[in-house]
């Protein structure tokens, strides 16, 4: 499992520490002392990389990465870039957004949806 400073890291994707800490809002200090010092943000500072950067704050905290319930197969993955993240990141909200349609729409309109599907997996 990676510590919330090697976390950091893959965000990062080889920006420098000030600039990325710039980038998403954080004061220069701080993020020193996140970076340096292996101390943990705020809640505050936790919603400002969540926003700049579009992980998951669960995966900030905890390296735990989003899954998906119910009857769809858990989705896991370690990024190796912030590039990598954030597509697996959107595959997964993509999933999710998906699974909800399912579970609010008739058995019609799924069948017509399963043949869009269909179309685009061809």
């Amino acid at each position: 499992m990676r510590t919330f400073r090697q976390r950091l890291q893959v965000l990062m994707d080889g920006t420098r520490p000030y600039t990325f800490a710039k980038k998403i809002g954080v004061e220069k200090g701080l993020f020193q002392y996140y970076w340096q010092k292996g101390g943990m943000p705020t809640a505050e500072n936790l919603v400002k990389i969540q926003a700049g950067t579009g992980c998951s704050i669960d995966w900030l905290l905890t390296g735990r990465v989003p899954t998906i319930e119910g009857n769809l197969a858990n989705i896991r993955f370690e990024a190796r870039s912030l590039k990598e993240a954030g597509a697996r990141i959107a595959f997964v909200n993509s999933v999710r957004k998906l699974k909800e349609i399912y579970d609010r729409q008739s058995k019609e309109k799924i069948t017509a949806l399963e043949s869009v599907l269909d179309l685009f997996s061809q």
